[in-house]
C-alpha cells in the first residue's frame, strides 16, 4: 500500500475484537468481503474516531452509508490522484518502516499488535524463496494452492509474498475444501508446495483412513503393505541417499493410490508445517509426502527455521535462516533449555514501542518427551505452545497445551 501499512482480521473475530484491534492500530479504512462482516464493523463504526471509509469487495452492498464505497467505486477514488503524488507516496517508503501489524489472539487478555518493516517481510520472503529453491519462469513456474486465511503471517508470506517474488501460479481453495473438495483441487492444481498447520493435516488424514475404511479386507492389507514398503525407505534416507526399492511407486500409484485419494502428483510436493505429532506425519511420509515442518513467531516475520525435502528429518523443524542466530540457554539434562532467537527477522516489536529494531529474545520451559512445554515471550507475556520439533541447535518438546493463535 502507497503509504499506509495493513492490519489483519480474521473473519470469525467478534465485533468487540475488531473494535479492540482497529482502535489500538487507528484504523482509518476498513475492507470487508461481503455483507455479515459489515455488519459487524456498523456496530463498532461509532467508537471508531480515526475510521474514514468502509469497502465492500463481494457482493451486492445492501446497506447504505456515505462513507461506504463498492471496490470499483474505491478504485475510482484514485482518479483524482496525480502520478507526481503517487511517486512521491511511494518514494517515501523506507525499508525500516513499518509496513504491517500482525495481531495475535492470546488466550487471556488483548490481542498483542506486532509490528514489521518492509525490510523484514522482502527479505524473509527472498530468503525463504532461496532456501526452498524455488523456480522461477522461464525454468520452471512453482504452483501453490492457497487454504488458509491471509491474516495469518506465515500463510501470507508463503501463499501470497513468495508467489510474487517467483512469479508463482497461485489457486486458492474452494470455501468447502476441508468437507471433501481440498482433494479435488489438489488433485487438479497439482501444486508444488502446499502449506498447512495441524488440523488441517489431521482433517486430511481422518479422511483418507475413512476411505480405507470402505475398501475391502484385501484391499486394506494390500494398501498396509505398500504403505510399510513407502515407510522404510523413506526413513532409511534420512541418514543418507537410499533409493527406493522397485516395487515401491508400482505399489503407491496403481494401488495405493485409488483407495486413500491422494492426489499422485501433489504427493511428491514439499508441505511447510508447524507442529504436527509424529503418527500425521509418517502416514503422510508412508505415501512419500515429507511434511517439512518449520517454526516461526509473528515475532520473527512468521518462519525462523526450515526443514528441506533434501534434509527431512521426522520431527525436526530444519535449520535457521541463513544469517539469523539461534541459541540455547540454561539447558537440562535432555538438552532443553531456553531459545534466543534474532536476525533480519525480527520485528520492531509491539506498535507501543516505539524503539529501533532489537534481539527478540523467546523462553521456553520443558521436560521429556512426551510432556508439557511452553514458550513465552519475555517481554510482552505471549504464552506460546509447541510440540516435539528439534534443529541442530533447538530442540523443544510435546505440548498438550492450547496455543496462542497468531494473526
Amino acid at each position: 500500500m502507497a503509504g499506509g501499512f495493513s492490519v489483519g482480521i480474521l473473519s470469525t473475530n467478534s465485533p468487540k475484537t475488531c473494535q479492540v484491534i482497529a482502535e489500538s492500530s487507528e484504523m482509518d479504512i476498513f475492507v470487508v468481503d461481503n455483507d455479515r462482516q459489515l455488519q459487524k464493523i456498523i456496530q463498532i463504526q461509532g467508537h471508531l474516531k480515526h475510521l474514514k471509509a468502509i469497502v465492500q469487495y463481494k457482493e451486492e452492498i445492501r446497506t447504505r452509508l456515505q462513507n461506504l464505497y463498492s471496490w470499483r467505486g474505491f478504485l475510482d477514488l484514485a482518479d483524482g490522484v496525480s502520478e507526481g503524488t503517487l511517486n512521491q507516496v511511494i518514494d517515501s517508503q523506507k525499508p525500516n518502516r513499518c509496513c504491517a501489524l500482525l495481531y495475535s489472539m492470546l488466550i487471556a487478555g488483548p490481542p498483542k499488535p506486532v509490528m514489521l518493516s518492509h525490510d523484514n517481510i522482502t527479505w524473509t520472503t527472498e530468503t525463504a524463496a532461496q532456501t526452498l529453491s524455488y523456480k522461477c519462469p522461464p525454468e520452471e513456474q512453482e504452483v501453490l494452492v492457497s487454504l488458509l486465511p491471509l491474516s495469518y503471517l506465515t500463510a501470507q508470506l508463503f501463499d501470497v509474498w513468495v508467489s510474487i517474488s517467483v512469479a508463482g501460479a497461485l489457486y486458492f481453495a474452494q470455501p468447502d475444501a476441508l468437507r471433501g473438495s481440498l482433494i479435488d483441487t489438489l488433485r487438479e492444481v497439482k501444486p508444488t508446495m502446499f502449506y498447512g498447520v495441524p488440523w488441517v493435516w489431521d482433517r486430511l488424514l481422518d479422511s483418507l483412513k475413512t476411505s480405507q475404511l470402505a475398501s475391502t479386507p484385501f484391499r486394506r492389507r494390500l494398501d498396509k503393505w505398500a504403505m510399510c514398503l513407502g515407510l522404510r525407505p523413506n526413513k532409511r534416507r534420512m541418514l543418507g541417499p537410499a533409493p527406493p526399492p522397485p516395487v515401491l511407486q508400482p505399489g503407491q500409484e496403481a494401488d495405493l493410490q485409488p483407495s486413500t485419494e491422494v492426489p499422485g502428483p501433489a504427493a511428491l510436493l514439499p508441505v511447510l508445517q508447524p507442529g504436527l505429532s509424529g503418527a500425521t506425519t509418517e502416514y503422510f511420509l508412508s505415501l512419500n509426502m515429507p511434511i517439512c515442518e518449520l517454526y516461526g513467531l509473528s515475532e520473527s516475520t512468521g518462519v525462523h527455521t526450515l526443514s528441506r525435502q533434501e534434509g527431512f528429518r521426522l520431527l525436526s523443524c530444519g535449520k535457521s535462516l541463513p544469517s539469523t542466530r539461534t541459541k540455547t540457554q540454561k539447558e537440562d539434562e535432555d538438552a532443553i533449555g531456553d531459545i534466543h532467537i534474532w536476525g533480519q527477522t525480527s520485528s520492531w516489536g509491539t506498535s507501543t514501542m516505539r524503539r529501533k529494531p532489537r534481539r527478540r529474545s523467546i523462553s521456553m520451559a520443558g521436560c521429556a518427551r512426551g510432556t508439557r512445554a511452553f514458550w513465552t515471550m519475555t517481554n510482552s507475556s505471549t504464552s506460546r505452545a509447541t510440540k516435539g520439533i528439534s534443529s541442530p541447535s533447538v530442540q523443544v518438546r510435546r505440548s498438550t497445551r492450547t496455543p496462542s493463535r497468531s494473526g
